[in-house]
């Protein structure tokens, strides 16, 4: 059996694509939010307005590419995007990472994540290891994958 119309034979194969991909709407909507900027069409809080265009924009297009694959999305998919990841600890704590995949995360931000950050610390702590990539546009330096420290 393959994954979506594509015909990826494996999760391994789809994450490279997706990982591919979501970079690439990062980077275009970080471009169209930068023009939207200058142009003051860009409304909300001064710190955050830019990268929630990001999010928005290249989950919206991420989620256009799913359905054009015939891939669900949702609560109980293989794949979520922007969906709560519970502490498996039952402590009500949660993190929202922007795309869920088998084996890989993709959080975009416009700002710095570094390791240790309590976000990428939760990432890693509620899915039982599963490494994230911190998706940046590429005219702020690109991408990095933060791997969960183990910790005995």
């Amino acid at each position: 059996p393959t994954i979506g119309r594509s015909g990826f034979r494996s999760w391994d194969e789809f994450n490279a694509e997706a990982y591919r991909r979501y970079q690439r709407y990062v980077d275009d909507a970080y471009n169209d939010g930068v023009i939207a900027e200058g142009e003051g069409l860009l409304r909300g809080n001064r710190g955050t307005r830019l990268g929630n265009l990001v999010d928005q924009a290249s989950r919206a297009r991420m989620n256009a590419w799913l359905r054009s694959e015939g891939i669900p999305e949702g609560p109980g998919s293989s794949v979520q995007l922007n969906r709560w990841l519970r502490d498996p600890s039952g402590s009500g704590a949660y993190v929202r990472p922007d795309v869920q995949v088998p084996g890989l995360m993709l959080d975009a931000t416009v700002g710095k994540k570094p390791p240790g950050t309590p976000q990428l610390e939760r990432n890693a702590e509620y899915s039982g290891g599963i490494p994230t990539t911190v998706v940046r546009p590429s005219q702020l330096g690109g991408s990095c994958s933060v791997l969960p420290c183990r910790g005995d």
